[in-house]
């Protein structure tokens, strides 16, 4: 019997595992968190506009990039679920993912560089108490990872007829059980996704995790 595929695509954001917070959220600041704070850190008008008109700038750039970026992988999808991939035209379009992925990324990091470069140290300090504090879901610079749409994927062989993985749902303390992914799960709030197969999946989860487990936690609010 053909053993189980379990296929993760993480649209925007490959194949690695999310960190607990981003590195970059934790030494930079999102241009909503400082404006919403400029009263607490004392902004001049001359730095809030100087912020202002940076963002309104970046959104247009950052929305027609993602906008081409969203079309790329869908098209991507497409040449990759026939029975037979041309795997010269599908690399080649991988590519042009990746390019406009890169392109995103450094867009928001030289504009985080910018807004700190703009802030004293006082008032970086200040902003270091509200770092925790979770950006709207329209923001451009929540996450330079980018984790913005998920889809899992199971393949399984012929054998394995209408099998299905369990699904282990992480918040907190508290762990969840579903026979598929939840619905209303806001790929935002997803800190990491972990596939366990064969032995290891039975060895935990016993007879539920013999078609193998997708484990699914949820970032700390």
């Amino acid at each position: 019997m053909k053993k189980q595929t379990l296929i993760l695509l993480m649209l925007l954001a490959a194949t690695y595992v999310v960190p607990a917070q981003d590195i970059f959220q934790q030494k930079l600041y999102a241009p909503e968190l400082v404006l919403k704070y400029r009263e607490e850190t004392g902004l001049s008008n001359d730095q809030v506009e100087k912020i202002k008109t940076l963002y309104s700038s970046e959104l247009t750039v950052y929305n027609n990039k993602k906008w081409d970026l969203d079309a790329a992988m869908v098209k991507l999808e497409q040449m990759i679920s026939g029975p037979s991939v041309d795997t010269k035209a599908a690399n080649a379009q991988l590519e042009k993912c990746l390019t406009l992925e890169t392109e995103i990324k450094k867009m928001k990091l030289s504009m985080l560089i910018t807004i700190k470069n703009l802030l004293t140290p006082a008032q970086q300090t200040k902003l270091d108490a509200h770092k925790d504090e979770p950006m709207s879901e329209s923001s451009i610079t929540t996450s330079l990872n980018d984790n913005q749409r998920v889809v899992v994927r199971v393949r399984q062989g012929p054998e394995a007829g209408s099998k299905k993985p369990l699904y282990v749902i992480v918040n907190g303390d508290t762990r969840k059980t579903a026979d598929d992914m939840p619905a209303d799960i806001n790929p935002d709030s997803i800190e990491s996704i972990e596939v366990l197969k064969g032995e290891s999946a039975a060895s935990v989860y016993g007879k539920w995790g013999e078609n193998g487990v997708i484990i699914v936690k949820l970032k700390k609010k």
